[in-house]
């Protein structure tokens, strides 16, 4: 039986994992509600031609977000993936995502 607690967490319900296309206006990750104490792993595609920024609402841009070049990982402990917005330096760039969900 799983417990809940530092060290320690409940079973998910599964996985989730998929891409999000960006381009040069800022999109909003997807409705996906991660399992409580788990993360999400972001990879920019390795075939991007371009950057990825990361940031917390609608002004990010490519100077104020979290930049990921083409085959680079993020790990994050957030509890929904539309927490975060997207915008990268070229159109048709994509980030994948894997999280384990409530």
């Amino acid at each position: 039986m799983a417990q809940v607690g530092f060290g320690f967490r409940a079973s998910p319900a599964g996985i989730a994992h998929d891409e999000i296309t960006v381009g040069t206006t800022a999109v909003q990750g997807p409705d996906v509600q991660i399992a409580l104490g788990q993360t999400v792993v972001l990879y920019a595609a390795p075939e991007n031609s371009g950057n990825i920024a990361i940031g917390e609402d609608n002004t990010v841009t490519m100077e104020t977000g979290f930049v990921l070049s083409p085959g680079t990982t993020l790990q994050l402990a957030i509890r929904n993936l539309n927490m975060l917005w997207f915008i990268a330096d070229s159109p048709n760039q994509k980030v994948r995502y894997i999280c384990e969900i409530d």
